[in-house]
């Protein structure tokens, strides 16, 4: 049987759709037929621009193309990590009511996310790498239970990136755009899902939910920045469980917190 619905995951900041496969792993053992999962890769913008405004709408343009391309007339839910969070969050907003929930994991925040010069310097001076030693440094600090295979994934979806895109999406998510200093209007359930990672904590996420109208916090502890790398079959417990909710006829939301 055709799924009746479509869940779109969309990366962070130097990755590419291979980070979910292991999730989509986690997922096939639960009993979710009546969904399809799609990956998105996000392209390189086209314009020459360094505004993060017109980067991140660039961006959500190419979500909004791709859900509208594979979910027809079907409902959808929106799965943004990272980076990949606000260009979501956008691209919501702009589908409008045939989106029936988000989930966000580990999101940077719409509204940006500067970092000092020098920070700022030395991320931009890794960007196009082909150092996998260099990669597999950064992608280390910044996690807490990567397996030999799920590094190899996320050091793999660097080398694919490029300077060029990768400098794009730098640009987007540190710059940030204006909305997110205002409510979200997504009227959809939100899902935020928040790890032990100490770039995007967990008390600065579950202050993001309030953005929200219908929004509830999940924490994955021992997972750093990528939960849906790191912590596959917990994270999957958490998506199957917010399916689950907004399949049901007369769904009704209520803010919960996962712990």
């Amino acid at each position: 049987m055709h799924p009746s619905r479509v869940a779109l995951f969309v990366h962070g900041y130097t990755d590419d759709s291979a980070v979910w496969q292991d999730l989509f792993s986690a997922l096939s053992e639960k009993e979710v037929s009546d969904w399809q999962f799609n990956a998105i890769d996000l392209q390189a913008v086209q314009e020459e621009t360094e505004d993060s405004e017109r980067l991140l709408e660039a961006f959500a343009d190419q979500v909004v193309e791709y859900a509208l391309d594979v979910a027809g007339d079907r409902d959808l839910v929106l799965v943004g990590h990272s980076m990949g969070g606000a260009v979501v969050e956008l691209a919501a907003g702009r589908l409008g009511k045939r989106v029936k929930g988000v989930i966000l994991v580990t999101p940077a925040p719409l509204k940006g996310s500067p970092l000092p010069p020098d920070v700022m310097q030395r991320f931009e001076s890794r960007l196009g790498t082909t150092d996998a030693e260099v990669i597999k440094a950064g992608r280390l600090a910044m996690s807490q239970s990567l397996t030999a295979r799920g590094l190899t994934v996320l050091v793999n979806s660097s080398l694919m990136t490029g300077r060029r895109k990768g400098l794009q999406q730098l640009k987007a998510w540190t710059g940030g755009h204006r909305a997110g200093m205002a409510a979200s209007p997504i009227s959809a359930p939100v899902l935020v899902i928040a790890t032990d990672d100490r770039f995007f904590t967990r008390s600065a996420l579950a202050e993001a939910t309030r953005r929200f109208a219908r929004s509830s916090l999940a924490h994955i502890p021992a997972a750093g920045h990528w939960a849906h790398v790191e912590k596959p079959v917990e994270l999957a417990y958490f998506v199957d469980e917010f399916l689950r909710s907004v399949s049901k006829p007369g769904f009704g939301f209520s803010p919960i917190r996962f712990e």
